[in-house]
């Protein structure tokens, strides 16, 4: 939940002259001038006109910035602002406090502040007027703020920052080394991506796959449990010499239209390892199934193909069931079978399963069966402590030996 805190500063020149005195002063501060941002504090003390190194108005607040967190943390990272007049977001303003050094009045706001501490820090902004009201909105830094940033804007923010110091220390007098060194955004916490999200983020980007494959935890069902690929949807005289037809496959793409009739009807491109095909679904069909007919979906379809009022020139494609991969996975995987040559044991490999069947949690009931290669002979093993949800390294990791294989139910 954003916590966002509004403080309005009537601005008008009179005033505007008084808060300057005070802002230098050491009244103590009324309740009224607190806020509270989640981890940190804000405690408003005042502001003043100053000029920015253009010569033009700016107002400057000075503020005390106190970390109730359990890290270090720097005003600038923490606390995301905006400032409005007449409507509009007034610009960051450079404001120099010594010419010869080219410090700043927010040189304070890239300095980290301890767990507990406080720090009066101040920022500037370049006024339209000096006689309309100021509205600042301070907002705990996090997720996306108030004006939509994520963490990739901050990462361009610093680098303007960034840019904008290496710049004024080139026109120092001291040839840079007085520069001041910008704190390093931290790395907000947040939850991962699912591996689907993820992989669906790469081909976005570039094109392709380049970590996995999203249907690499479902191989096993592709490989073991369907008897048609998605590039094959096409070819409905083929289809129709099969008893059934089973399938399964992303949903890249998804298109909902109207007949000329008036009628709904869609058309889902489904992909697997073999390649793409398309799914055209019309009327109470494509109301059945296009709730779970998403993109980015995995997908498990039955289905007949069969001829339509008794032409044997007309088929059509008659989804029986939908369901998602992981369901089929974890309900029609009754038993794995891990078959192996006994000569090909030894610490390693018993090393490696070990440790790879330590982190494929599932239902599956897991056997091993060992070839005894001198007496031509089988022992099948149950492991009744231990089941598996046949993940995609389990099943990699048997592929890469010659001389094991596996088997389902």
């Amino acid at each position: 939940m954003k916590q966002t805190k509004t403080k309005l500063l009537c601005l008008l020149l009179a005033v505007l002259m008084l808060l300057s005195l005070t802002a230098c002063g050491k009244d103590k501060a009324k309740d009224s001038n607190l806020i509270k941002l989640g981890d940190y504090e804000l405690l408003y003390k005042g502001a003043c006109i100053m000029e920015d190194s253009d010569g033009n108005d700016a107002i400057v607040l000075t503020l005390d910035f106190t970390n109730n967190g359990k890290e270090n943390a720097s005003y600038l990272w923490s606390v995301d602002e905006t400032v409005m007049q007449n409507g509009v977001e007034l610009e960051a303003a450079t404001v120099f406090t010594d010419y010869d050094t080219f410090e700043t009045v927010i040189e304070g706001q890239f300095t980290d502040v301890a767990p507990g501490a406080t720090l009066e820090v101040r920022t500037a902004y370049l006024l339209q007027d000096t006689t309309s009201p100021v509205e600042a909105t301070f907002e705990q830094f996090f997720g996306k703020n108030n004006k939509g940033e994520t963490f990739l804007d901050t990462l361009v923010r610093y680098g303007q920052l960034f840019q904008q110091e290496q710049h004024e220390a080139a026109n120092s007098l001291f040839g840079g080394t007085e520069a001041i060194e910008i704190a390093t955004p931290p790395i907000p916490d947040a939850e991962s991506w699912s591996t689907i999200e993820r992989l669906n983020r790469e081909r976005e980007l570039v094109g392709i796959y380049l970590s996995a494959h999203p249907l690499d935890e479902y191989s096993i069902i592709l490989n073991s449990l369907c008897n048609t690929h998605c590039s094959e949807l096409g070819d409905k005289q083929e289809l129709a010499k099969k008893e059934d037809v089973v399938l399964g496959g992303i949903i890249t793409g998804v298109k909902s239209k109207f007949t000329k009739t008036g009628k709904p009807c869609g058309f889902v491109t489904l992909e697997d390892f073999e390649g793409s095909g398309e799914l055209a679904l019309f009327g109470e069909d494509w109301g059945k199934w296009r709730g779970i007919m998403v993109e980015g979906s995995t997908i498990y379809i039955t289905a007949k193909c069969v001829s339509r009022y008794g032409n044997a020139n007309y088929l059509d494609f008659q989804i029986g069931n939908v369901e998602y991969l992981q369901t089929v996975k974890e309900n029609r995987i009754d038993r794995f079978t891990i078959n192996v040559e006994s000569d090909a044991i030894d610490e390693t490999m018993v090393s490696d399963l070990q440790t790879i069947l330590e982190n494929d949690e599932g239902k599956a009931q897991l056997f091993f069966q060992i070839h005894d290669v001198d007496s031509n002979t089988y022992l099948l093993m149950r492991a009744r402590e231990h089941t598996v949800g046949v993940g995609h390294a389990l099943i990699q990791y048997i592929e890469q030996h010659p001389k094991m294989s596996y088997q389902i139910n």
